[in-house]
């Protein structure tokens, strides 16, 4: 059998961790290979429900001639025709863990999913689900084969009246596979005719790491897998980089010219490669009026491949730059070219290719063909190149004016939280409906559309504005341009003199302080923090103090070269403070923390003024012993009376008399000398202890009388000894 035009053949690395339905599968073998350490998976959507089960049975045998390896694990989705009659005709889909030597057999199959559509997204989807969940590795690739059609899509689905997987669909999939599994693709292999544009590239860049295909029509049994595969399994610790140039390498080893085309694309790097087309396509407009000729003739001489509506964005662009001899042309191509070749990182040696192509019609007929299946790519509503296809082919046909737009307030600075507000005035001679799309940058190099907004215009001024959210939008500073069409060719576009800062972040609170951390009764508290915003800058603080959950006070503040501080008066002993602190930026973003202590008494009682009545005891009075005792803090608890009876320290409890004294009694002592202490307790524990205090204790007292007769008698013996003496 003669090899026939391949239309597609993609594949994609991939992991997922959901299980496929019950209802939908059933095991019915299972290959002997551990589930340890595997690198690869690789997911081989293989559609044969077409012309083309000849050649996709063949393929499935290319596989299984190295087959999975404990490293390696190869897991194929097979939908036929049954027009074939090899391995029993079967014409249902079946799902196979390849290994070495495997026949596609019916009773090889790990399960039969009866009559499926190939070209159904939500198939290629729970193809990609199970395989993951099964089949878990460290990197996954997924393999779509088929016919392919460029912006038209991929795996023709006989069974199902010709029904295929268009761009938007391969999207939907890959998308939904990342969502739920949150991993992104490392290859994707289109192995289809003409698959290998820009617009897959846009519809996948955000899933997977490199996607390797063909700008032109694809051999069928060309791209030989045995080879690939063996060397993988030799090599398990191939960075995926590499593989992808082996598979393209690998079927250009056996390609012949024209066909022998096929490339690799970084897809982490095709944003700047969207950009600098959409700079190239708005200066095609500016200039169609006066150089449609040119343009026309760069078109035709652009290498083109076997269908005439795509064409080599390269060959396009260089072109362009030859024909139109204009210096902000031939930048803008320059531009477009450098970008092609940082994001295409092999093309094989077809030097009059560079590895992506885009719908570049040769005439009218194919544009108004695909006009509307290409307006629901998603590179068409984001991007600028439909809108220099649209002036091309549309305008040429009709007399429009361009819409006329005046920014408004848009200058220096500008500061955005939730929504980015931008006012303009506009007016349309022809009363046009006038589509504008917004697109934000932050290096001039990747433009990004945020938003698309569409007015009714008229011949007189109106005031327009639009408010852009900005939840999809990260921190930083942009700038803004506005693309503007009217659908009839009718299209230019305006840049903001300003720079647009987005601010979604609040401020930043640090070295937060409270001294003393734990401050006491009488001591005031000095509250400091740094606060810091790196887009808007801090606008100022808010500082809410409490009191045991009762405000007390409320006060704004100002930072000052980033730090605040803030003085607390000192607050009763066992006080709870919290202090709440709000931090807002110039843009209302707010950083709230709150920081609190309790007030705390680490003084002992003052003890003072101590005295004892009698002032001179005998043994045989009680001694009543008063003392001043001040706390301040959280007060008096308890005042002990400690006195010694001659063998033991004997404790009695002092009673306020108010006024803070205290009085206690010790009891009648024969002693010659009385001794004892005042302690006082506050509430918090704290405890003052006087030094001991002595006082004399006499043995009697005699009353007044007896003292006199016994001074009177004293003092006439003495006198009766003098006298007696003098006369001896």
């Amino acid at each position: 059998m003669s090899p026939v035009k391949l239309a597609k053949f993609t594949t994609f690395s991939l992991l997922i961790l959901l299980t496929l339905s019950a209802s939908q599968v059933h095991v019915i073998y299972k290959a002997n290979i551990t589930d340890n350490n595997v690198k690869w998976t690789v997911m081989f959507y293989l559609d044969g429900d077409n012309d083309l089960e000849h050649w996709a049975i063949l393929t499935f045998e290319d596989i299984a001639r190295i087959g999975s390896t404990k490293n390696v694990r190869i897991v194929v989705q097979f939908d036929r025709s049954g027009a074939e009659s090899e391995y029993g005709g079967w014409s249902t889909c079946k799902r196979y863990l390849v290994t070495k030597g495997l026949s596609p057999s019916p009773n090889t199959a790990l399960c039969d999913l009866g009559e499926v559509d190939m070209g159904d997204p939500n198939v290629l989807l729970d193809f990609m689900l199970w395989a993951v969940e099964k089949y878990p590795a460290d990197r996954y690739i997924l393999i779509l084969w088929n016919h392919g059609g460029a912006i038209a899509g991929v795996c023709v689905n006989s069974s199902h009246s010709n029904d295929r997987l268009s761009l938007p669909e391969i999207r939907y999939a890959l998308s939904r596979f990342y969502d739920e599994t949150g991993i992104k693709l490392d290859i994707i292999v289109v192995e289809a005719c003409l698959m290998g544009c820009i617009e897959l590239t846009y519809e996948v860049h955000d899933y997977a790491n490199y996607i390797v295909f063909s700008e032109e029509v694809m051999w069928a049994h060309q791209l030989k897998y045995d080879e690939v595969f063996k060397y993988l399994v030799r090599n398990p610790g191939i960075p995926p980089y590499e593989l992808a140039i082996l598979f393209a390498k690998s079927y250009l080893k056996g390609a012949s010219a024209p066909y022998n085309i096929m490339s690799v694309v970084n897809l982490s790097r095709v944003e700047v490669l969207y950009s600098a087309f959409d700079e190239f396509s708005i200066e095609l407009i500016k200039i169609l009026d006066d150089h449609r000729r040119d343009i026309s003739l760069a078109i035709a001489g652009a290498r083109g491949f076997y269908v005439s509506y795509m064409g080599d964005i390269y060959s396009f662009a260089e072109s362009v730059a030859s024909e139109c001899k204009l210096d902000r042309i031939r930048l803008a191509a320059s531009t477009l070219m450098s970008a092609i070749n940082t994001c295409v990182v092999f093309h094989g040696n077809d030097l009059t290719v560079h590895g992506i192509s885009a719908f570049i019609p040769r005439d009218s007929e194919y544009y108004f063909k695909f006009r509307n299946l290409y307006s629901q790519l998603s590179f068409s509503k984001d991007c600028l190149w439909p809108l220099f296809l649209e002036a091309y082919y549309v305008g040429q046909n009709m007399t429009t004016n361009v819409p006329e737009v005046k920014l408004l307030g848009l200058s220096g600075k500008i500061y955005y939280r939730e929504y980015l507000n931008v006012t303009w005035r506009s007016r349309d001679l022809d009363n046009d409906t006038v589509t504008y799309r917004f697109y934000i940058s932050n290096d001039s190099l990747i433009w990004r559309k945020v938003y698309e907004k569409t007015f009714r215009e008229s011949s007189q001024w109106k005031l327009h504005s639009v408010l852009i959210p900005t939840q999809n939008i990260e921190d930083g500073g942009y700038m803004l341009k506005i693309v503007f069409s009217d659908g009839k060719g009718g299209v230019d576009i305006v840049y903001a003199n300003a720079t647009i800062y987005v601010d979604k972040t609040p401020p930043v609170i640090s070295d937060l302080t409270v001294k003393p951390m734990n401050p006491a009764y009488n001591e005031t508290v000095t509250l400091s923090f740094q606060v810091s915003d790196n887009i808007s800058g801090v606008d100022f603080a808010v500082i809410v103090v409490k009191i045991n959950n009762s405000t007390f006070k409320i006060e704004r503040v100002t930072p000052v070269n980033g730090q605040i501080i803030y003085m607390l008066p000192s607050f009763n002993y066992g006080s709870n403070v919290t202090v709440e602190i709000e931090v807002s930026d110039k843009v209302g973003n707010i950083y709230c923390t709150m920081i609190s202590y309790t007030v705390q008494d680490p003084y002992p009682p003052e003890i003072s003024n101590i005295s004892i009545s009698p002032e001179a005891p005998t043994q045989d009075d009680t001694v009543t012993v008063k003392a001043v005792v001040v706390d301040d803090g959280g007060g008096i608890k308890e005042v002990i009376l400690s006195y010694f009876n001659g063998s033991a320290w004997i404790n009695v409890t002092m009673h306020s008399m108010g006024n803070e004294t205290f009085t206690g009694t010790i009891p009648a002592l024969k002693l010659k000398q009385g001794m004892f202490k005042v302690i006082a307790v506050d509430v918090v524990g704290n405890v003052a202890e006087t030094d001991v205090i002595t006082y004399d204790i006499t043995l009697f007292k005699l009353p007044l009388t007896e003292i006199i007769i016994v001074a009177s008698i004293a003092a006439i013996v003495a006198l009766i000894y003098t006298v007696f003496k003098r006369k001896r």
